[in-house]
C-alpha cells in the first residue's frame, strides 16, 4: 500500500478528437487570413492616403508661395507706411515755411 497518486491520462476518444484539432487549426488559418486581408486592405488604405496627401501638396504649393509673396509685398508696404507718417509731417512743415515765404514777398496777398 503505497501512497502514490494516481497519474490520469486524457482520454483519446478516438477521431473525434482529431477532427477538433483539424476545426482548431482551420479556425486559425481563416483567423490568419482574415487578418492578412485586413492587414492588405489597410495598406492599400494608407497608400491610397499617402497619394492623396502628395496630390494636396502639390495643388496648394502654389498657394504657399503666392502667400510668401503677399508677405514680402506686406512688408514693403510696412516700410513705404513706416516712412509715410514722418515724410508727411517733414512735407506738411515744408509746405508751411514756403507758404510763409510766399506771403512775405507778396505782401500778404492784399491789393
Amino acid at each position: 500500500m503505497t501512497d502514490t497518486p494516481e497519474i490520469q491520462t486524457p482520454e483519446y476518444v478516438g477521431p473525434e478528437r482529431r477532427r477538433s484539432v483539424r476545426d482548431w487549426q482551420e479556425s486559425v488559418e481563416r483567423r490568419f487570413a482574415d487578418g492578412s486581408e485586413t492587414m492588405q486592405r489597410l495598406a492599400d488604405g494608407l497608400a491610397e492616403n499617402t497619394e492623396s496627401t502628395k496630390r494636396t501638396e502639390t495643388n496648394t504649393a502654389e498657394l504657399v508661395e503666392m502667400f510668401q509673396a503677399f508677405k514680402g509685398a506686406f512688408r514693403v508696404f510696412d516700410m513705404i507706411g513706416s516712412l509715410a507718417k514722418p515724410l508727411g509731417y517733414i512735407i506738411m512743415c515744408a509746405s508751411a515755411i514756403w507758404g510763409a515765404i510766399i506771403v512775405f514777398k507778396t505782401g500778404g496777398g492784399h491789393r
